[in-house]
This record gives structure tokens, C-alpha cells and sequence, in this order.
């Protein structure tokens, strides 16, 4: 049978990895040989005239991309809807994409992919299809990331935020929080992160200079030890589909203060502490009591590795691959 799926989403991060973990499964699927990448502006196009070309009968995509024309089943991954919550941060030629081609596809695809119950309910809702169709397969944790392991060589003790710097991920009021701490707590802030312009201004308003490093284009393995080594993981994010850094922490053994918002909770668990992101005051009285020592630091490590264990990539591949079978668009 002549079943694609989009590998040109595949990479290290974000909807990279899970492209690369979920395609995995797919060894009966072709891979799309165009030179376009997946957000090109003329990448529907030659995408509609390929799969016509190839009397394409399935097309599987890791991301939201969608031909313009269809000519076969097409089954596509939304992972969040920050393009609806967040415009500013999307260009109006994307808004239109989603609103006038990608969301007529999805209305009429029988299978679309997430990752968060809170996802599968967004998207119902936009998209304004029943909830059926609209299966939750998850994420996992790349091997890299296990409490076992050495730990990132620091000469002081360390808050640690890994992420992008973009509107929506809130990073100022992780620097404003810290800037309010008591005077006699005085950790560092570590950022995994690709820095820009404004991040070195907020860093510099925050008088956080000296005590800021930043960290970008670290490999799984380093960005493992540099979990291990922290005294938390602060996520404080306005809106996440999932909130992959959040697992990868618990998974290296590093507690976790997140953001109540959004997905979060409920990819979290009991197992992390939870802030009102809306609010530095309250962000920084969380980070008082967990650096003075007031909450079980060792009790949420251990539910930390529970709640981890629940993800893994064999069981996001086996549900992509469950969900096509049950739709009737792979055999079984």
C-alpha cells in the first residue's frame, strides 16, 4: 500500500522528537522525499501534487501540515493551539493557513492525533469536530533522561528553566520571582535556551546578570545531567499541549514547580508543586518554601519518578499505531 509519513518533521526537540520517535513504528510508511520543508508557503501545494502523483492511499503527518488538495486519508498530529490563544505570536499568513486550509482537512479526516487530554479538548472545540476522532497518544521520554547518571558541574546551586524564550512561556516572571527572593537566598539560574535580544534585557532589569548562565544546543545526554544537577526545574509557562520538559525532569530526579495553567496539571500529576503563573509574588513564595527546605523534597523526587514512568515512546507508537488500525485506515 502506498502509506507516507512526514519524517521532515523529525529532530531533537519539541515536535521533532516525537516525529522521529513515532516514525519508528511506521516501517510500512514511505518517507515524503520533497525539498520543502513542512511550513513552507508552497510546501501544500507540492505536497497535494505528490501524494496525487503517487496514488497516495494514507498520508500520517508528526505535525499539524496538511496538503492543500486531498487525494487520501490524511491524518495529522496537533500537539497545542497556541496560534488561537496567542496570535501575536503567529503571522496573519499562519492564521489563515489554520483557519482555511488546515482546519477544513481536519474536519474532514477520520483520525487526529494529540498528545494531552487538555489538547484533544481544544482542539474539538476549534476544530469543532466530534471527540472520537481525536485520539491522545502522548509523548514519551528519550532513554538519555534517568535519575542515574552524573550530574552538571556547577560552582553554585542552581533554579533550572528549559525551554524557548517566546511570549507564551512566560520566562520573565522566573526572573522576577527570583529577583524578589529573600536576600539570604541567592541560587543561580540556568537557561536551556537559544538566548535573544529581549531574554538579555529582562536578565539585565532583573539584576541577574552575574548570576545567570545559558545554555543552548546541548545534546540529551548533557541536558540529562544538567536535570540531575538542579535544585528544581521552574516551568512557568502561560499554555503547553504537554510540557515534555516537565517529565524529563521528574525523570532525572529533579523536583518540579510548574505552572498551573493549561495542560500542566494534568501532565504533572500530584507529583509536581503548582503556581498561579499569573503572579510573581506567588511563584516566588513557592520557591521560599522549597529552597528553605518546608516541603518533602525527597517525597517529590519519588513521585516525581512515578509520574515519569507513566510516558514512554513505545507506548505513543503502539497507540498512533492502535488508532490507525481502529479508524480503518491500516489493516489489522
Amino acid at each position: 500500500m502506498n502509506y507516507f509519513y512526514d519524517q521532515r518533521w523529525c529532530g531533537q526537540h519539541g515536535i521533532g522528537r516525537f516525529a522521529s520517535e513515532i516514525g519508528k513504528q511506521l516501517t510500512d510508511f514511505r518517507d515524503i522525499p520533497l525539498a520543502t520543508k513542512p511550513l513552507a508557503a508552497r510546501d501544500g501545494v507540492a505536497l497535494s501534487k505528490f501524494l496525487r502523483r503517487n496514488q497516495a492511499k494514507l498520508y500520517v503527518s508528526p505535525g499539524f501540515n496538511v496538503p492543500w488538495k486531498l487525494s487520501c486519508n490524511v491524518v495529522v498530529s496537533i500537539h497545542d493551539m497556541i496560534h488561537v490563544h496567542f496570535p501575536k505570536e503567529t503571522s496573519i499568513a499562519k492564521a489563515a493557513y489554520y483557519r482555511l486550509i488546515q482546519r477544513p482537512v481536519v474536519r474532514r479526516s477520520a483520525l487526529t492525533l494529540t498528545v494531552s487530554q487538555y489538547s484533544r479538548r481544544e482542539i474539538v472545540q476549534w476544530y469543532g469536530i466530534d471527540e472520537e476522532r481525536v485520539v491522545v497518544v502522548g509523548n514519551g521520554i528519550s532513554e538519555s533522561f534517568t535519575a542515574a547518571g552524573p550530574r552538571f558541574s556547577h560552582p553554585r546551586p542552581y533554579i533550572l528553566y528549559v525551554g524557548a524564550i517566546r511570549p507564551h512561556k512566560n520566562v520573565e516572571c522566573l526572573l522576577q520571582a527570583i529577583k524578589r527572593l529573600d536576600a539570604t537566598m541567592t541560587p543561580d539560574l540556568l537557561l536551556v535556551c537559544r538566548p535573544t535580544a529581549e531574554l538579555k534585557q529582562w536578565i539585565v532589569e532583573a539584576g541577574l546578570t552575574a548570576r545567570t548562565t545559558i545554555l543552548s544546543g546541548i545534546d540529551d545526554t548533557q541536558l540529562a545531567s544538567v536535570y540531575r544537577g538542579a535544585e528544581c526545574l521552574v516551568f512557568p509557562s502561560l499554555y503547553e499541549g504537554f510540557g515534555l520538559p516537565a517529565v524529563e525532569a521528574m525523570a532525572c530526579g529533579c523536583p518540579t514547580l510548574l505552572s498551573d495553567r493549561t495542560s500542566l496539571p494534568e501532565i504533572g500529576g500530584d507529583a509536581a508543586i503548582y503556581f498561579d503563573a499569573a503572579s510573581v509574588d506567588d511563584l516566588r513564595d513557592h520557591l521560599h518554601r522549597f529552597l528553605a527546605g518546608a516541603v518533602d523534597r525527597d517525597g517529590m523526587i519519588k513521585r516525581g519518578l512515578q509520574q515519569a514512568s507513566q510516558y514512554s515512546w513505545e507506548a505513543a507508537r503502539r497507540k498512533v499505531r492502535d488508532s490507525l488500525v481502529q479508524a480503518n485506515l491500516l489493516p489489522a
